[in-house]
Order: C-alpha cells, then sequence, then structure tokens
C-alpha cells in the first residue's frame, strides 16, 4: 500500500513522558489539520487524562478519540483502580480504550484469574472500543501468547494490540503472525472477527508494509479496514 492509504489505519499517538494539555491540543490540531486536507487518521490516541479535552476537539470529526489506561505501561495496579479508569473514560464518552494485560498473571500462570479480569474489564467498558495490549516483547513462548491471544479473543475485546512501544521490543512480524492466527481460528470456531494493531518500532512504510501483507495472507483482505486493522506507526504522517 501507498502511505496515503496506510494513514487510514493509523491510530496518531502521542505517549511521551511530559504531555501537558498544550502538548495534546497541538497534536490534535495536526490531525485536524491533516483531515483537512484529505488525510484522515483512525483515532487519536494518548493518556486518559486527557480523555475530555480529546474528546471535545474531536467531536466534529470522523477521527475516534483513543485512550490508553489501567496503569499503562505495565498494568502495576490493581483491578478494582483499572475498572474506575474505565468508568471515567466512558463517562467522558471516549470512543475507544486501550490497556496493557496483567503480565505478572501471565508470568505466575494465574490464568483463571486473568481470564476473570478480562471479562470485567469487558463488561466495564459497555459497547466502547476495547483494545488489549499483550507487550509481545514480554513473550518468549509463542504457545503462550497464542493462548493468550485466543483467551483475549474470548473475554469479548474487540482487538488485540502488540505493544505499548515502552520497552526495549515492540511488534515483530512473528509474533504478529502469531496473533493473526489466533484470531483466524476465533473466527472459524465462533464467526466472529477480532481487530488487530501492530505498534511499537513501526517507522516506515516498508515496515508498515510488512504487517499489512500479514494480515493479508492469515486473515485475509477483507480484513484490511480501520474497524478490524490498526497500526501505530505516528511517525509515517511526518512524511505528509
Amino acid at each position: 500500500m501507498k502511505l496515503e492509504e496506510i494513514v487510514a489505519f493509523v491510530d496518531y499517538t502521542s505517549l511521551n513522558a511530559f504531555e501537558t494539555k498544550g502538548s495534546i491540543q497541538d497534536f490534535v490540531n495536526k490531525a485536524k489539520d491533516l483531515s483537512q486536507k484529505g488525510v484522515n487518521v483512525a483515532g487519536v490516541c494518548t493518556y486518559s487524562y486527557y480523555a475530555e479535552l480529546l474528546v471535545k476537539e474531536l467531536q466534529n470529526s470522523s477521527i475516534s478519540s483513543v485512550v490508553v489506561l489501567g496503569g499503562f505501561p505495565h498494568s502495576q495496579i490493581s483491578l478494582e483502580m483499572k475498572l474506575a479508569e474505565i468508568d471515567e473514560a466512558v463517562a467522558f464518552s471516549v470512543d475507544e480504550i486501550d490497556i496493557v494485560i496483567s503480565h505478572h498473571l501471565v508470568k505466575e500462570k494465574r490464568f483463571d484469574e486473568l481470564q476473570n479480569e478480562l471479562n470485567l474489564i469487558r463488561k466495564q467498558a459497555s459497547s466502547k472500543i476495547l483494545k488489549l495490549i499483550l507487550e509481545t516483547g514480554h513473550f518468549d513462548d509463542l504457545s503462550q501468547l497464542y493462548f493468550i491471544s485466543k483467551m483475549a479473543c474470548e473475554s469479548g475485546f474487540d482487538f488485540l494490540k502488540t505493544s505499548t512501544g515502552k520497552i526495549h521490543e515492540g511488534a515483530t512480524p512473528e509474533k504478529f503472525k502469531v496473533m493473526c492466527e489466533a484470531i483466524k481460528e476465533f473466527h472459524a470456531t465462533k464467526g466472529k472477527r477480532i481487530g488487530i494493531k501492530a505498534s511499537g518500532g513501526i517507522r516506515t512504510e516498508t515496515d508498515a508494509n510488512q504487517y499489512i501483507q500479514i494480515v493479508r495472507e492469515t486473515l485475509g483482505q477483507e480484513h484490511l479496514k480501520p474497524e478490524l486493522f490498526r497500526i501505530g506507526a505516528s511517525s509515517l504522517l511526518n512524511e505528509l
């Protein structure tokens, strides 16, 4: 795909350590300026702290408001706090919520507890588009990554997302394909399509097209629409 086509899948993201209302306002304005030029990103994503501002600024556009929460990027907070953050985001009417998996539960193989948490998160998020960030850089066992991907599908998440972009390893083609295979099996058995997002370290048009090709080959051309495929490659927009 050409760069102008790829942009339609991009969640334009700003998650710097020292964001301010001013920096987020400027970031949203960049997305809106591009939209006026006919270049429309799928969503604008930042911290849930700025949810109210984000929703207000995007309310008359076709761009989705997306927030990360749940103790991002490490998920080291209680389930009660995660649910409270989700409540606040829902109250501000955000369109989409990205939340990091509790990787300590994965590491300790507390899978029943993890399943329960994912189910409660899905319920709390109501009808909002919900993406689970698996942080694939923490998975050395691909069979475990497949298992957790299937668990997320079964818990009702709308998207699986590779990475936070905050650890040494972002998205990799090998692990991304494993996630796609889990989504493919879930669709074959349940008849429901789950979206997928590649993020972390995707900086060039060539990088982006590598993940697009994996989706095309594994999940089919029909999966290549913003409702089912996203990419975290905000730096690509600097070329426009």
